[in-house]
């Protein structure tokens, strides 16, 4: 199982050579889990970037609509084609702490149904905007976008990107993926005449069921 911790999602120019290594070296893996716990957002066009390598080309992801002076103006995004295709299952770890982009990411993916999601619910900041000073001491955010989802016409805002596996504490969000990943190849791939490598399989299965916190 290939494991990526990806805290932002920085410029795209910047991000995209990064990114394309990183799909390199877990593309042989035989499902992936994507850290996002600890991501504060970033770039939408980043997000379209690396939705990239799990859907087709040209999938309409979402919209980013702007209150202007002339009214609103509406940004797409939808996805293209990169070096690779990653068509295996795929699981997404979310916190509180996961924001702004890093939700959109896993709102979209989920409401396409590419992904599973485990943790807990994310910060619920879907509405981009800036701070207006409003007097000496104070001053205010104001949401200047929205943004909408083309499947659901709405968007996470205030409420977070709910996960399919909720759990109290974010602490097992990984041993509850990688045990969901493992049982899923142990049951729907024919299995490895390599008897080592189903030993080692149910052993590691074993080995999470074991790590369950107490109740």
């Amino acid at each position: 199982i290939g494991y990526l911790d990806l805290r932002a999602f920085t410029e795209k120019r910047q991000s995209k050579p990064k990114l394309d290594a990183a799909m390199a070296l877990l593309a042989d893996t035989e499902a992936l889990i994507i850290d996002l716990r600890h991501n504060g957002g970033g770039h939408p066009q980043t997000v379209a970037y690396f939705s990239s390598f799990f859907l087709k080309p040209r999938v309409h992801l979402n919209d980013m609509v702007w209150r202007t002076a002339w009214g609103e103006s509406r940004e797409s995004f939808h996805t293209e084609r990169v070096g690779l295709q990653y068509d295996k299952p795929v699981w997404l770890l979310i916190s509180p702490r996961s924001f702004s982009a890093a939700e959109g990411f896993a709102h979209n993916l989920q409401q396409l149904e590419r992904v599973k999601i485990a943790g807990q619910p994310s910060g619920g900041g879907a509405h981009p905007g800036g701070m207006h000073k409003i007097g000496a001491h104070f001053s205010l955010f104001v949401p200047s976008g929205r943004s909408v989802n083309p499947t659901t016409g709405g968007n996470w805002e205030g409420v977070g990107v709910q996960p399919d596996v909720a759990l109290p504490a974010d602490d097992d969000a990984l041993r509850v993926a990688q045990l969901r990943l493992l049982e899923q190849i142990k049951t729907q791939r024919p299995p490895n005449p390599d008897l080592r490598y189903q030993r080692g399989l149910e052993a590691r299965i074993q080995e999470l069921q074991a790590a369950a916190p107490k109740p």
